[in-house]
């Protein structure tokens, strides 16, 4: 039974005298939300698609990279109902997703319309029927990261019943194929589609409401029982633990990669420890991993020594390292967690490209052992591979037989489920598929089968053998869907195994009057608090104050103290006996101003003030960002920018996010100074600013002038009567298909105390005077409403939406264009067998912008090389070209930042990357320049003294009338006796050198080196020499008798080539021109079998 429902348990199975206590603990957000009617919206528009965009979706696998046609959020099952008909008038495949957990697309139909369902996230519960209406995505994602429609999807299974997903369903509401919605439930008309739409992977339609069964709250006590190997596991857990009814919750730990003969396993029993239910008393955030935790189970868990440790950390605590009871023992605390930062690993610290990846397995109970055997021995052998992926976790759990649903994996009797945990390099995912493969074939050896949701690596032989009802499952999908209007990765690749199709009957559907937000809200309705005493509504609620106190004091409004302030608050409402806001408002400001120290704590207020600024707008942008990746992808190509009604907060920040261009433009009605220049983070102005009133009229922009306008302080602050003219100005400024974002509070009429208090406590901290206070204009409106009133305008409602978690005033970010909007040619795709998976880069946009300083070093290092040359190492310039590389790295970083935030810039892959680098450069170069200093200050002159060389010929000057061999060489004298010349030639060291002797030694067969820089051959001067050769074939002995006096100094093979033998040779002068002409320099490209000359490096008495 999927956590998201677990909280609401205890309003279903609740001692009376607990009745207050569970309201507070567990129904806290549940309250709150029934209040809410589901929203009644205006027709959106589908059409609204990208022309020129590329947007894409993935998975939480981060290797499904897909390109779809665009994203929606429905809010109200009627959105839901209009976009699947929209798909259907276009011919454009439809997916749904919850939280992406599948790993495989099959949440993404390609080239197609994305429902992501974040938003419809009510819950209603029947505590006489212990039962629960709840929507297909959790609320506010804070019970947990998996949604409820992907759960029934996938048909999932867990630890805390041996039953799948199937066997806590009692009804679904399903849009299906033809955007009619239906009610699927065991006996209704729509029976048959019961077992296909659980486990149907959302091939059969959009589930927009589940009615699950719930279970009752108890307190739980953990047994641990330690077992050698599969043989012993399985003989006392289906002898004891298995049909123990007092055994709440099990799940068993298996070691596959402990070296030796045996896979030690834990097994961690919860046992009911009183026969009654209890109520649990927990926070409305699930538990999530610590930042050490993170650190273990990423940098740490997957090695050796961290198995090890884990391992031995399990045995002597007796408890799991990663799982077990809090203080409460109770079993809604022991599963109130998020899976969420696990499934985000790969950004922790540092961004690495990582992934982490499930894998499935489920055996019959007598084959259990035997399986562990054969993976045992498949995992260990890959674990010796480099870059393979590493298990960090393995998993038992029991899975009872599914007569239920079409595509079980349960089928037949009972079977115990292996579940693998994969961290992967993505770019080695063959490797993964090469182990699913193999441990596929081990499982099906067995009679066994595998799990579908994860990466697409079976073939259709397997899929065939381990589900036989495959092909009647595909053929019943295109039954109820023949023009293949659902669709995913699952479906592309496996349809053309479906059995031959009939077609159904008609359908009984849910009239539209009687969809929920079928019929146009009223858009002349606002709401405010009559009575104007919503402080006091909202502290003397239990459910409210906690949300005030715990949410929005603390997420939302934290300029102050919450627990303090929540105490100001709440003694400004005793001295007021008439509850008035107003009274309150007054005394709020009174107690502030009397706190002693209250001059002192004037600095640390500012600091809070500009860090909420900070705060708030960053929230903004995220949300913004999001929506706008949603609709044009991630290069938006946004030309000019309008912000209406603060002092052009988010401006600099969204232009550097979205890369916008052209005007900008703050559309505000005046200058505020200093509080502008904080709200902006910007000295100077960050756009043209425009000073504008709505009771002006016409803002002095341009028609059709920018591509984005934003309105993130509040419509509901606009007198009645001028809000059209707003909506008008901000319609005519846009382009055709620009985008218009505005935030506005979903009000209903539950919500107006919380939100009219939200603006009261907000004013009162910040200085407002009561007048204005009172004299504030609000006019709130619930979403629905805000939608139905701005798509009056011309408006087309892009059904995007954005709202910050555990905001209790539920401030929402909407998405609306103007038209027209053009349909977009598919982009091309890369995929990679099998399965056509879409295969995405290993490298993103801010990796690429690190390039430039790695690059860089290794031009230098180039360079380096190259004027060793000719120049002593001593004299390269290495501060400077440490300057240089350090200058190119803070370019990138600030380029990268500008774009996409420095948080991002920090912790990506180029930044880890060319840091290292960088510092690793700078390290060489500081010491490599405090020993050249000596060197410098021995030999102050820039240019290196020349090599002169002396020869003699019996040919002339016809051996100098040519190529000297390098351009630096000069003859400085020819002295002539008959037949007889004696020359001087001037060079540049080291290869120059070489080359000029190379020249010589090949030009006369007469010609005899007389002497290097004054040194003679007569006194005994000798040349050491860099010889190669191929290993194996040249031989030192052969240098030694080539002529004489040549004796090798040194001979090895080089680690770079081994193929190859060095040499270092030392030659009398004499005869060095004639060693030359036996070796001569290798031409390029050319590889023999004799000795050649790499560089004459040095010459000595």
């Amino acid at each position: 039974m999927p956590n998201a429902v677990f909280v609401a348990i205890a309003a279903a199975f609740l001692p009376a005298r607990n009745k207050r206590t569970a309201v507070l603990a567990a129904l806290s957000l549940v309250r709150l939300l029934s209040q809410i009617p589901l929203p009644v919206g205006t027709p959106p528009s589908p059409a609204l698609e990208t022309a020129r965009f590329q947007v894409t979706a993935d998975d939480v696998s981060r290797m499904s990279l897909t390109p779809i046609r665009r994203v929606f959020h429905p809010r109200t099952m009627a959105d839901v109902v209009r976009v699947v008909r929209e798909a259907n008038q276009r011919g454009v495949p439809v997916s749904a997703r919850g939280t992406s957990h599948s790993m495989g697309g099959q949440s993404i139909a390609a080239d197609g319309f994305l429902v992501d369902m974040k938003h419809m996230d009510e819950i209603t519960v029947h505590p006489e029927q212990a039962t629960a209406d709840v929507g297909p995505a959790p609320p506010g994602a804070s019970y947990c990261s998996f949604a409820v429609g992907g759960t029934v999807s996938v048909n999932a299974h867990g630890v805390t019943s041996d039953e799948a997903m199937h066997a806590s369903i009692v009804s679904m509401k399903v849009v299906n194929a033809d955007g009619d919605l239906i009610v699927v439930d065991r006996d209704g008309p729509h029976a048959d589609l019961f077992g296909h739409v659980i486990g149907g992977y959302g091939l059969f339609g959009i589930i927009v409401q589940v009615r699950i069964r719930l279970q009752a709250n108890v307190r739980l006590s953990m047994r641990v029982h330690s077992f050698t190997g599969g043989d012993e596991f399985m003989a006392f857990y289906t002898r004891t633990t298995l049909n123990d009814p007092e055994v709440n919750v099990k799940l068993a730990r298996l070691d596959l990669l402990q070296s030796g003969d045996d896979s030690p396993i834990k097994l961690y029993s919860f046992m009911r420890r009183t026969p009654t239910s209890t109520v649990s008393d927990i926070a409305l955030r699930g538990r999530q991993m610590t930042d050490a935790s993170k650190f273990l189970y990423k940098w740490i868990a997957p090695t050796p020594f961290g198995r090890r440790m884990r391992t031995t950390v399990e045995t002597l605590t007796g408890t799991p390292a990663d799982w077990n009871l809090d203080t409460a023992g109770e079993r809604n605390s022991l599963l109130y967690e998020s899976a969420d930062p696990l499934a985000k690993l790969y950004t922790w610290v540092v961004h690495v490209d990582d992934t982490f990846v499930l894998q499935e397995y489920f055996l019959a109970f007598d084959q259990a052992a035997a399986w562990i055997r054969l993976a045992r021995r498949i995992l260990q052998r890959w674990a010796k591979r480099k870059n393979a992926p590493r298990l960090l976790n393995c998993t038992i759990r029991t899975v009872r037989n599914d007569t239920c649903t079409a595509l079980p994996y349960a089928s037949g009797r009972d079977r115990i489920a292996f579940v693998l945990y994969y961290r992967l390099q993505k770019p080695y995912e063959n490797m993964l598929a090469e182990i699913h493969n193999e441990l596929v074939e081990a499982t099906l050896s067995l009679q066994g089968t595998f799990y579908l949701p994860y990466r697409l690596h079976y073939t259709d032989d397997q899929v065939r053998r381990a589900y036989p009802r495959i092909g009647a499952f595909l053929a019943k999908k295109q039954q109820y869907d023949p023009r293949g209007i659902f669709s995913n990765a699952f479906w592309e690749k496996h349809r053309h195994m479906a059995d031959a199709v009939a077609f159904p009957s008609p359908m009984a559907f849910v009239p539209e009057q009687q969809v929920p937000g079928w019929e146009p809200a009223d858009v002349t309705v606002t709401r405010r608090d009559p009575t104007r005493s919503s402080l006091a509504t909202v502290i003397r609620d239990p459910v409210l104050a906690h949300a005030f106190k715990e949410h929005f004091l603390v997420s939302v409004f934290r300029l102050e103290n919450p627990d303090a302030l929540f105490d100001v608050v709440c003694k400004a409402l005793d001295d007021c006996p008439d509850n008035t806001d107003a009274c309150v408002y007054v005394r709020i400001q009174e107690r502030l101003r009397q706190r002693p120290w209250q001059a002192v704590l004037g600095a640390g207020y500012a600091y809070r003030g500009w860090r909420q600024i900070v705060r708030q707008r960053g929230e903004w942008v995220d949300e913004a960002s999001s929506i706008i990746s949603d609709l044009r992808g991630s290069v938006p190509a946004i030309d000019g920018l309008a912000s209406i009604g603060d002092p052009g907060r988010t401006v600099k920040a969204l232009a550097g996010r979205l890369r916008i261009s052209g005007n900008r433009y703050v559309i505000h009605d005046a200058r505020r100074g200093l509080t502008d220049v904080l709200e902006r983070n910007s000295l100077g102005d960050v756009g043209e600013f425009v000073q504008w009133s709505p009771d002006v009229g016409t803002v002095d922009v341009p028609d059709a002038s920018v591509d984005l306008v934003t309105v993130f302080t509040g419509l509901h602050h606009i007198p009645l009567d001028r809000l059209s003219v707003v909506l008008d100005e901000v319609y005519r400024i846009l382009r055709p298909g620009g985008i218009f974002l505005v935030r506005e509070h979903d009000c209903t009429d539950a919500l107006v105390p919380m939100v009219e208090v939200a603006h009261t406590v907000f004013n009162a901290v910040t200085g407002v005077p009561i007048t204005d206070e009172v004299d504030e204009i609000r006019h709130f409106r619930t979403v629905s409403e805000w939608r139905a009133l701005i798509t009056s305008h011309h408006f087309l409602d892009a059904m995007l939406f954005s709202v910050q978690d555990f905001d209790p005033t539920v401030d929402v970010m909407m998405t609306f264009a103007k038209a027209p909007w053009m349909s977009p040619p598919a982009p091309p795709v890369r995929y990679q067998a099998p399965g056509l998976v879409p295969v995405p880069s290993a490298y993103d946009a801010s990796t690429s912008a690190y390039c430039v300083p790695e690059w860089q070093i290794v031009d230098l290092a180039k360079r380096f090389s190259m004027s060793l040359d000719r120049t002593p190492w001593f004299r390269f310039p290495f501060i400077g070209s440490m300057r240089d590389v350090w200058r190119s790295f803070w370019h990138s970083t600030r380029s990268v930042a500008e774009r996409e935030g420095m948080p991002r810039a920090l912790t990506s892959n180029g930044f880890a990357v060319s840091a290292v680098i960088t510092v690793a450069y700078s390290a060489f170069a500081v010491q490599a320049a405090a020993l050249a200093l000596p060197l410098q200050m021995m030999f102050p002159d820039d240019v290196y003294p020349l090599v002169k060389i002396e020869i003699e010929s019996d040919d002339g000057l016809a051996n100098l009338n040519g190529d000297l061999g390098h351009h630096s060489a000069v003859v400085k004298r020819n002295e002539v006796n008959g037949n007889v010349a004696r020359s001087m030639i001037e060079c540049e060291q080291h290869v120059p050198f070489t080359k000029v002797l190379l020249r010589l030694a090949a030009g006369s067969p007469t010609t005899v080196l007389v002497s290097v820089d004054g040194l003679t051959a007569a006194a005994g001067t000798r040349l050491s020499l860099l010889m190669t050769g191929a290993a194996g074939v040249v031989s030192e002995a052969e240098l030694e008798g080539s002529v004489p006096g040549a004796h090798v100094v040194w001979a090895r093979r080089p680690a770079v080539d081994t193929s190859k033998l060095h040499a270092s040779v030392e030659v009398p002068m004499g005869v060095l021109l004639d060693f030359l002409r036996m070796y001569p320099e290798a031409e390029p490209g050319h590889d023999d079998d004799l000795w050649r000359t790499v560089q004459v490096y040095g010459f000595y008495e």
